[in-house]
């Protein structure tokens, strides 16, 4: 056996129990006055505590005593201080109102652009409906100045048919064959 696993002697358990006893109970007493120490104040808090609460209830009683004084105003004042709930009442209508006002506003934005736009569909569905209608009958639409100048050619041609009668025959015979 080693020396560590040696059975101790009896005076030798005796004292290092003893020594254990004296550590704990050494522990014991720190355990105890740090419990008194929190205890102590904790009984402080709470008697502040009180202190306190019958300070705040003492106060509270007095202003409860207080009388408020009556204030007596002229009739000028007194009109003053309606004219300023008037205004008070108005200003907080006015205040209410601005939300309303720009959802209002907003509302009306998009419904005319939204009926801006069927308008534009409206018209461009006319504008194809007619254009269908008068190439489907074989007809075309033609600038106005050249309209114009078809017509002034035809009237010139006419006129000249008409006072040169030998030579407009062969320019009908080829108006004929086209």
């Amino acid at each position: 056996m080693n020396e560590n696993n040696k059975p101790k002697s009896p005076a030798e358990i005796l004292e290092a129990l003893t020594n254990e006893a004296n550590r704990l109970q050494q522990l014991s007493n720190e355990i105890d006055q740090k419990i008194n120490v929190f205890y102590s104040i904790q009984k402080q808090f709470i008697e502040n505590g009180e202190r306190i609460i019958d300070k705040q209830s003492t106060v509270l009683n007095e202003f409860k005593c207080v009388e408020i004084p009556q204030i007596s105003l002229d009739s000028y004042t007194k009109n003053e201080l309606e004219r300023l709930k008037e205004y008070e009442n108005k200003v907080s209508k006015k205040d209410r109102t601005i939300p309303y006002f720009f959802f209002f506003t907003m509302l009306l934005l998009a419904s005319f652009i939204y009926f801006f736009n069927q308008g534009l569909k409206t018209k461009k569905e006319v504008r194809e409906d007619l254009f269908n209608e008068i190439y489907s009958e074989g007809d075309t639409i033609v600038p106005k100045n050249e309209f114009d100048k078809l017509l002034n050619n035809t009237a010139v041609i006419n006129e000249w048919m008409d006072k040169n009668p030998k030579d407009s025959q062969s320019f009908k015979r080829y108006i004929s064959k086209k």
